[in-house]
């Protein structure tokens, strides 16, 4: 009897559970999927949670149920990985070795060290998106009770993301009849540029009609909670940084022939 090849995939992000999906249901192969995280992210779903809309139940799934739901033969490893070899790749807690490897490991947040400060924060991460929904949920309950009268939360980036998560938040002080007294810019040098020049000037008016602040420049510089632009200078409480993507460490040390590094 043929012994069943055994493939390994890491990542448990949309691109490695879109692979188990595609694999399922193959009796010749075994396939077994290793992360540091016990959980599946869904990204998409962050802008929700930081605007109050869903709760961690709600944008995290356990691998190892999700795992075994999509085929039986299927295993999840907590595990995390640190090399590669031809057939084999070595974790902390032990090695594992493949016939068909599958890397999807994903991207990071690109984050220029202009913008590492305490009171920025990314949501690519989960625990970074955690500490942004704190801040804004903190922001809200402090008006509510009084207890502040005026809070600048800045957005960084004018891609698709830097505008879903202002328009979230903005929708929430809408509702909540605060967005007098919680003012939320976006800034950007350029604004979603995969739009035509149409829809992109009608979206960024429903942004600015909605009471979203709309500033086309550059940030030059950050300290504490301001935001140096190239003519003005913006004093926040905390904000959000959304200005594109980057290969991970993991990708760039891995010593193989890539095509692309971006």
């Amino acid at each position: 009897m043929n012994r069943k090849k055994r493939v390994i995939i890491l990542g448990g992000g949309y691109g490695g559970i879109k692979t188990l999906e595609t694999l399922a249901n193959n009796e010749n192969i075994e396939v077994m999927l290793i992360d540091k995280n016990r959980y599946h992210y869904l990204q998409t779903e962050s802008y929700n949670l930081v605007a109050l809309n869903s709760s961690l139940d709600d944008i995290i799934i356990p691998l190892d149920s999700l795992v075994k739901g999509i085929d039986k033969n299927f295993c999840f490893i907590q595990d995390e990985v640190f090399k590669v070899d031809t057939h084999r790749v070595t974790c902390k807690e032990g090695e594992y070795f493949f016939d068909y490897l599958i890397i999807a490991v994903g991207v990071k947040t690109l984050l220029p060290s202009i913008f590492k400060n305490d009171h920025l924060f990314e949501v690519k991460n989960l625990s970074n998106a955690l500490h942004l929904k704190q801040s804004f949920e903190d922001t809200i309950v402090k008006h509510l009770k009084k207890e502040k009268k005026n809070t600048n939360i800045v957005v960084i980036g004018g891609g698709s993301s830097g505008v879903e998560i202002a328009a979230e938040m903005q929708n929430y002080l809408l509702k909540s009849n605060l967005a007098q007294e919680i003012q939320i810019s976006l800034i950007a040098d350029a604004f979603l540029s995969e739009l035509d020049e149409h829809s992109r000037k009608k979206a960024l008016q429903t942004l600015q009609n909605s009471g979203i602040r709309i500033l086309q420049k550059m940030v030059q510089k950050v300290e504490a909670n301001s935001l140096h632009l190239e003519d003005e200078l913006i004093e926040f409480d905390f904000g959000v940084v959304a200005i594109g993507l980057e290969v991970s460490e993991f990708i760039k040390n891995l010593g193989f022939e890539k095509e692309k590094i971006f």
